[in-house]
């Protein structure tokens, strides 16, 4: 299901257990095995999160999504797909002035694996799955490491919510995450 909630501070389209208009053929593949520092339950098999962030005169996009696939692995593989030379992405999230490209940049990858690490110290992670990062959408001008960090952390969260979360649950998750 998809959800699209507009704040005052941001804006952002969520989607659970359903596919974002994002999918890209990678052209690399960067894989992690993290052991959790403590294992956490799922009850979603997809997650993504496409946010607008207004900071000052800066305005940060991102759009991030990982499918969560049971896996013999001790831990959770993490798997990111890479390519910068997708298509032009159009959403109303994107800034004016900024053009939305779909793909994930190399240098957005850190930021993912960084989130991953953040949200294995804050609350663990899932284990014995192996999260693949196949959706992504960044700004030319207006993605950045640490927005790519705060998403992949979130999607992780997105993912061990409850079935038949409500939209103000999902808002207010969005609202108090730090990204």
């Amino acid at each position: 299901m998809m959800y699209s909630l507009p704040t005052r501070s941001r804006r952002a389209n969520v989607w659970l257990d359903e596919a974002p208009p994002a999918s890209f053929t990678a052209s690399s593949i960067v894989k992690r095995v993290v052991k959790p520092k403590k294992a956490i339950l799922t009850s979603h098999r997809i997650a993504a999160i496409e946010m607008m962030l207004p900071r000052g005169p800066y305005i940060g996009y991102a759009l991030l999504g990982g499918e969560l696939v049971e896996s013999d692995i001790d831990g959770l593989e993490v798997v990111v797909s890479v390519n910068s030379r997708g298509a032009r992405f159009k959403s109303s999230l994107v800034p004016m002035g900024d053009e939305g490209m779909i793909g994930l940049e190399d240098e957005y990858v850190k930021g993912v694996l960084a989130g991953i690490e953040q949200m294995n110290e804050s609350s663990g992670l899932p284990s014995g799955a192996s999260l693949r990062f196949r959706w992504a959408a960044h700004g030319e001008a207006g993605s950045s490491i640490k927005v790519f960090a705060g998403l992949s952390g979130l999607v992780v969260h997105l993912l061990t919510l409850r079935k038949g979360v409500s939209e103000k649950e999902i808002t207010d998750i969005v609202l108090g995450w730090s990204v």
